[in-house]
Formats: C-alpha cells, sequence, structure tokens
C-alpha cells in the first residue's frame, strides 16, 4: 500500500476547499469606510474687491464622490428602518401658520378693466370712470354748459362743449380660507409617505397626540412595512383623519413614541415630532391621590406604577412641568441603548421653538423650525430622501466665523447665526446605488451666505481655520474639513477689476500665454508662487497678452498685481494646470495638478468632453480615468479658480500600436479535481493596457494535444465556449489571484472541469491579438478517495 504524506494531503485538500468555495460569498476584509468629499468656496460673480457698503455671496459647494459597491458589506446598506411619526393635534392645529383663528373671509378684490358690452348699470360690482378727450377723439358723452357774453349794450348766451371716453370697470366678491397648521401638516405627512411608499425594509408608525395620544394600530401592529399597499393605503387614511382639538401633551406624546422604537431589533430608528406650540399637559403616577404632583412622584415614562393622571391647565406651564416631562423623556431617548435619530420640528414662532429646543437638546437630538406650510413640506421632504436614500452622511455641520469687517446678511434658514459666525446643519448627503450597480452616488451640495463689506482693508474669508464642515463618516469617526480661504480686498473707491487666463497653444504646447483682461489702465504685475516679478509693465483698458514659456510656471498658480492711477490695488491669482502622470496604454489614468479650491470646468479627450464641473482635492489634485487611441490623442484641461480665473492645458499623448498577443496563465491543481470544479485561468496583457474582449475554451478531441487560433473560428464571436468571469471572492478564494484583481490588465475566468484531458484555451484583446494555449488536466475524479 503507498504511503501518504499527511502534510501534503491537507494542503491538497485546503486547496480543493478553496476551489469547491469559489462559488460561496466570502466576506471582505476590513474596509476602510471613508466616504470622500471634495469642497469648493468662492465668491458668486467673482466679487474678489468691492467697495464699502457693497454686499457679494460667498458659495459653499460639496462634490461626494462615487464610492464603488464593493468597498460597503450589504449590511452597510440593506439596514432595515423604523420610522415613528408623531404628530401634534392640540387646539392649536386648527389655527393658521400665523395663529389667527381660521375663519371665512370675504372681500372685494380690484377693479379689473372690462368691455362696455360687459359693463352693468346699476350694480355695485361695476363702475366707470369718465375721461376728458379731445372734441376730434373717440367719445361717448358730450357734456354742454353756456354762459353769457356782453356786446355793448346786449347779451348773448355763448355754448361750450367738454367730451368724454368712458373706462369700464369690474370687481369679483371673494369668499376665502386660510390653510389651518393641521391640514399643511397632514399634507406634509402624506407626501412623505409617498415618498417612502416601495422602499423595502422600511416600517412606519403613527402617533397623535394632544391632551392624550392615540397610537396607530392594524392587525394588533403599529409599525408597518410601507411597501405593502394596503399599509401604506391604512397610514395615509390614519394622516387624513387626524384632527385638531385638546392640549399639548408633549412628553406622553415623546414617550409613546421612544416605547415603539426602544425594541430590540436590528434596524435604523427615526424618531420625527412636530408641535406648534409649548407644552401644557403633563402625565404623572399620583400615587398619594391629592390630585398634584409631588416631587417625589414619577412623571409617566415607564409601565409601572397606579394612579396615572394628567397634571396641566391645557394653555400654560407656568410651573414648568410639562416642559420637565417632555425634557424626562428626551433624556430616556438620549440614553437609549437603541440608537435612536430623533428629529424635533417646530411649527411655530420662536416662543414654542425655544422649548421645543430646549427638548431637542435633552435628547441629543436634531432641532429643525418652520415658519409657514412650504417651510414645513421642505422639512418632512429632506427626512425622507435621506431615510429612503441606502445610506447617508447625517446631520452635517458647518461653521464660519467672519471679521468684524463684514456684516453677515443672510444665510440659510436652517443654520443660526450668533455673533459673527455662521453655524449650524445644512442636511445630509445621502447616496444610492446607481442605475448599473456599481457605484453609490450622491449629488452635489450648495448653500449661500450674504455679507456686506463695512470696513476698507486686505481680508481672508475663513482664516485660522474658521472655515469647516462636520459629520460622522461611514467609518464612525467624526471628521472635519476645512475650506479653502479666499482674499478679499474692500476698498473706498473701486479697484481694478480683472478676468486672467494662463494658456498653453495647441500647436506649441510648451509656450504660454498669459491674458490679462481689465477695466480701466493700470499698472500690471506678475509673480510666481516665490514672490519673484516675472513681468511689471502699464497695462491698458482690455486684453494685455504676455508670452510665457513653461520654465516660467512654477508650483500651481501666478500672482497678478494690478493698481489704478488712484493707487486701489487688486491682487488675484491665476491657476497652473500640470498633467502629473498618464500611462502609455489604452485604459489610462489622467492625474493633473493646479491651485486648491478650483473646478475643473471640462476635459476634452480628442475634442469629445469626457468631464465637466469637477472640483480638486484638497491638494489641487484631480484624477480621471481615460480610454485612449492608438497614435495621438489630444488632451484639452479647463480650470477655473476663487477667483473665476481661468487655466487651459492642451496636452498631447501617444501610444504604441499593440501587436502583443494576450499572455494566459492557468491554476493547475496538483492534488485532486472534483467532479464540478472551476478550473481558474489568469489572462493578461503584455503591458500595452488593451483589454481581453473574448475567450473561449473546448475539450480537444482524443488523441489531440495542441490548437491554434484557426481551430477557434467556428467559435469567435458566438456564445458557444465563452469561459465565465470570476468574482472578487473567488478570486479571493484562490491567493495567488489576489493581488491582481483590481488590474485593468488583467482577466479572471473559469471553466467547469467535466472531465480529464486536453483543453485548449483562446483569449483575443481588444487590439485584435489573439493568443491560445493547451492545458492538460488528468487529475480529475468524481469523489474524495477514502482515506481510511
Amino acid at each position: 500500500m503507498t504511503k501518504i504524506n499527511f502534510k501534503s494531503w491537507i494542503s491538497m485538500l485546503l486547496i480543493m476547499v478553496m476551489v469547491i468555495s469559489m462559488g460561496v460569498s466570502v466576506q471582505a476584509d476590513t474596509v476602510d469606510y471613508e466616504a470622500p468629499i471634495f469642497m469648493n468656496k468662492m465668491i458668486v460673480d467673482n466679487k474678489t474687491q468691492v467697495l464699502v457698503n457693497d454686499t457679494f455671496q460667498v458659495s459653499y459647494r460639496f462634490q461626494p464622490q462615487d464610492i464603488p459597491v464593493d468597498t460597503l458589506l450589504p449590511e452597510d446598506y440593506n439596514t432595515p428602518k423604523d420610522i415613528i411619526l408623531i404628530i401634534d393635534t392640540s387646539g392649536s392645529m386648527a389655527w393658521d401658520v400665523n395663529g389667527n383663528s381660521i375663519s371665512q373671509s370675504r372681500y372685494w378684490s380690484d377693479y379689473e378693466v372690462i368691455t362696455e358690452s360687459e359693463y352693468r348699470e346699476n350694480n355695485n360690482a361695476y363702475n366707470k370712470v369718465a375721461n376728458e378727450v379731445g372734441q376730434n377723439d373717440p367719445w361717448d358723452e358730450r357734456v354742454s354748459q353756456w354762459y353769457w357774453v356782453r356786446d355793448g349794450w346786449s347779451w348773448t348766451r355763448v355754448w361750450t362743449y367738454t367730451y368724454y371716453q368712458y373706462t369700464y370697470y369690474q370687481r369679483y366678491w371673494i369668499n376665502t380660507a386660510a390653510t389651518s397648521r393641521m391640514d399643511l401638516a397632514k399634507n406634509s405627512a402624506k407626501n412623505f409617505l409617498k415618498q417612502l411608499k416601495d422602499a423595502p425594509n422600511t416600517n412606519v408608525g403613527i402617533i397623535e397626540y394632544n391632551s392624550d395620544t392615540s397610537v396607530k394600530y392594524r392587525n394588533n401592529s403599529m409599525l408597518l412595512p410601507i411597501d405593502n399597499s394596503t399599509n401604506y393605503n391604512f397610514l395615509v387614511s390614519a394622516v387624513n383623519d387626524l384632527s385638531a382639538g385638546g392640549g399639548t401633551n408633549i412628553g406622553l406624546g415623546m414617550y409613546e413614541g421612544f416605547k415603539s422604537l426602544n425594541t430590540n431589533t436590528d434596524s435604523e430608528k427615526y424618531f420625527i415630532f412636530l408641535t406648534d406650540g409649548v407644552p401644557t399637559y403633563y402625565s404623572y403616577y399620583d400615587q398619594d391621590n391629592d390630585g398634584k404632583k409631588d416631587n417625589n412622584e414619577s412623571y409617566y415614562n415607564y409601565e409601572n406604577g397606579s394612579r396615572l393622571k394628567r397634571g396641566g391647565t391645557g394653555s400654560s406651564d407656568n410651573d414648568g412641568l410639562a416642559l420637565n416631562y417632555g425634557k424626562n423623556i428626551g433624556r430616556l431617548i438620549k440614553g437609549s441603548s437603541r440608537a435612536i435619530q430623533s428629529y424635533f420640528i417646530a411649527f411655530a414662532d420662536d416662543d414654542a421653538g425655544n422649548t421645543l429646543k430646549a427638548i431637542s437638546d435633552e435628547a441629543n437630538g436634531t432641532y429643525k423650525k418652520a415658519l409657514s406650510g412650504n417651510a414645513l413640506e421642505d422639512i418632512y421632504s429632506e427626512l425622507g430622501e435621506q431615510i429612503s436614500s441606502d445610506f447617508s452622511l447625517k446631520n452635517v455641520y458647518f461653521e464660519e466665523t467672519f471679521n468684524d469687517a463684514f456684516e453677515i446678511v443672510s444665510y440659510p434658514s436652517s443654520m443660526e447665526k450668533v455673533s459673527q459666525t455662521v453655524k449650524g446643519e445644512f442636511g445630509s448627503i445621502n447616496y444610492n446605488l446607481n442605475a448599473a450597480g456599481t457605484h453609490f452616488v450622491a449629488s452635489p451640495m450648495e448653500f449661500t451666505i450674504t455679507l456686506k463689506a463695512k470696513t476698507a482693508g486686505a481680508y481672508v474669508i475663513g482664516e485660522g481655520q474658521q472655515s469647516f464642515i462636520r459629520y460622522k463618516d461611514l467609518d464612525d469617526v467624526v471628521k472635519i474639513k476645512e475650506f479653502a480661504d479666499i482674499d478679499m480686498i474692500v476698498t473706498e473707491t473701486q479697484a481694478p477689476v480683472m478676468n486672467v487666463n494662463l494658456s498653453n497653444t495647441k500647436e506649441h504646447q510648451s509656450n504660454y500665454i498669459l491674458t490679462i483682461n481689465i477695466n480701466e489702465d493700470a499698472r500690471l504685475q506678475v509673480y510666481d508662487v516665490n514672490d519673484t516679478v516675472l513681468f511689471s509693465f502699464a497695462g491698458l483698458q482690455g486684453d494685455n497678452k504676455l508670452d510665457m514659456t513653461k520654465d516660467q510656471l512654477i508650483g500651481n498658480y501666478l500672482k497678478v498685481r494690478a493698481t489704478d492711477v488712484y493707487g486701489n490695488v487688486t491682487n488675484e491669482t491665476v491657476p497652473i494646470i500640470t498633467v502629473t502622470s498618464i500611462q502609455s496604454q489604452v485604459h489610462s489614468e489622467l492625474v493633473l495638478q493646479t491651485q486648491i479650491n478650483s473646478t475643473v470646468t471640462k476635459i476634452d479627450l480628442n475634442e469629445a468632453t469626457v468631464a465637466t464641473g469637477k472640483f480638486t482635492d484638497a491638494l489641487g489634485q484631480y484624477r480621471q480615468n481615460l480610454t485612449l487611441e492608438e497614435g495621438s490623442n489630444l488632451i484639452e484641461i479647463g480650470v477655473e479658480n476663487a477667483f473665476g480665473n481661468t487655466g487651459n492645458l492642451y496636452h498631447d499623448k501617444s501610444i504604441e500600436a499593440d501587436n502583443a498577443p494576450p499572455i494566459i496563465k492557468y491554476d493547475h491543481m496538483k492534488g485532486f479535481i472534483l467532479n464540478g470544479a472551476a478550473m481558474p485561468v489568469y489572462v493578461e496583457t503584455n503591458g500595452t493596457g488593451s483589454r481581453i474582449v473574448e475567450t473561449h475554451y473546448m475539450k480537444l478531441t482524443s488523441g489531440a494535444t495542441s490548437a491554434t487560433i484557426a481551430d477557434f473560428s467556428h467559435l469567435i464571436g458566438t456564445s458557444q465556449g465563452l469561459m465565465i468571469e470570476m468574482t472578487e471572492d473567488e478570486i479571493d478564494a484562490i491567493a495567488v489571484f489576489a493581488p491582481n484583481k483590481n488590474d485593468d490588465e488583467h482577466l479572471h475566468e473559469r471553466f467547469n472541469v467535466t472531465e480529464n484531458g486536453y483543453y485548449a484555451v483562446y483569449a483575443r484583446d481588444e487590439g485584435g491579438n489573439e493568443a491560445v494555449i493547451v492545458i492538460r488536466i488528468n487529475n480529475r475524479m468524481d469523489e474524495l478517495p477514502n482515506l481510511l
């Protein structure tokens, strides 16, 4: 009997297990969950020089970068979601948004011009006005008058005429009724439900509260899967049935919502609470039955006790007990181990809003205020978009402190101004899987702040790390990212206005032209990044062109200074673009370097646009994948910096013709190959970058041990004999392939081994180059041998 080496057998068995496991999903290693976000800050209309008392806008823009789908595990974006809508139905919800009682309003409209035929006499809805015209003009009425004229001793009666043309008017009796807060809240809630209607793994519940609470159950469940049409219709009907009446027991409404979410289910939990007023009731345990809450008697915030009663007046909270009840439940929410994400919406004035904010702070929640129906709609819509997305960077916080030389005129409604600081949340960054299923994508975001210049001088907006966003990244680490600084000059009189462009020429790419367009005659000076003077001359209004060489361009920008005859100075920069790398292959990555805080306005390849409106990263870099043609390729890049000045670069890239055939390798198992196991094949180019576009395999006929490309002529272009592309999990199971799994020049495929013999493998790249190899397999078996 042949003796089997135990170590060799174990190694062989492990290899076969890996091969068998290739069809089974293998969990990826820990990944970096950081979401890349490029940020840009600029002055709208590029007004970096303004006069005292001028206003200008600062624009803040965010460009979340696409995240490859394999970066995240499915449980990171297929998380079930539980949402509770807690809606105030107290009596004041029957008022309008200004706190006035709803009543029928009846009034006359303004008069409108009509034709004479439409005019009706003796009706107070109509009116006509006489306008004096000349005798020869069209007229509707002539009015005669007479007077006496003396001629010697006699008197003569003289007649005069005045001519009038009429303009006819009509007004209308209007009946109107203002919309109540209740109706506005119901419309916003229904639109929120509509956003989530088809969302899988999403449960929604509704609780109304006033003096008491009412939980909306269906079949003894209050958290209902909303992608079920019957559940959806029930939730919409429950919202439609809400009506206003009673006091405001905020704490009790909060507690019912907290109870419904404080469960052991493995889900994201959203607590969305709406009120239009201050709390006026509270619920407590009256243990001594004396009709009032004593210090030793607890609020209703757990399922225990007896003599549950309601306290408060229903109209005020002079003793603060109703407010403290809300704060008490807020602390329960904050302390829950279920990570409840709470949102508190004040549909009210500042007094009620400040009260709700105090409660929200206790819950570590997100406070939002709506002063109109549209504002309320926007808040619910924003939350609906966030919750229905695959995943989000939630509650992104912004802050910037401005120099006292600027007055803060306006800022986003979701933020607040404290002295010279604007701060607050501007929403969430929501990612969804693209149609191709390859990346999670998020829309760009933008907001503006309007400033007014008060004092002349030179300033830096955002200087000293005073401008940043803060958010919790996908890896649960809080990140702070700063915006770039912007130079701003404020003058008593108008400084020169410039537009500057730096571009090389298509025909002579080492030669550059600097074009300075200026609105008045001025002394122009050009410096490099080291403040070395490159040019100094008397500039004229209009275009001033300077020839430059590539050797004069140091760093990522040039400095340009203009000084007019009054001594007013404008300092700006113009970006320099550099191609730092690009491979000599068909599928290449272009890496460009330019001034930080710039926008890549376009990238054209052979006169076809491949990218527009992209932001550079924090180092001024941008990367773009390109598919180059054999031979010469012309790349044109455009960039705009925060001053609105532009750079253009023409760059030629040639690649040699690809005449090299693909290289085919395989993993020839040295042990047994089980019936139906996959045969991994590894195909690569010789480095020219042409991708593999077609692969086939065939089992050779008995006695054949070699094959040529001609043997595959009947298979090329068909679906017969096609090899199957391996997934990354399958590649991970074969360690020898893992280092190359993300290289575009490699293709990993497999075919099923059905029987021993000679197999031929064919590969063709996009350059038309072909190759064939033959693989001998003689160790296939139906099952593992008996080791005993």
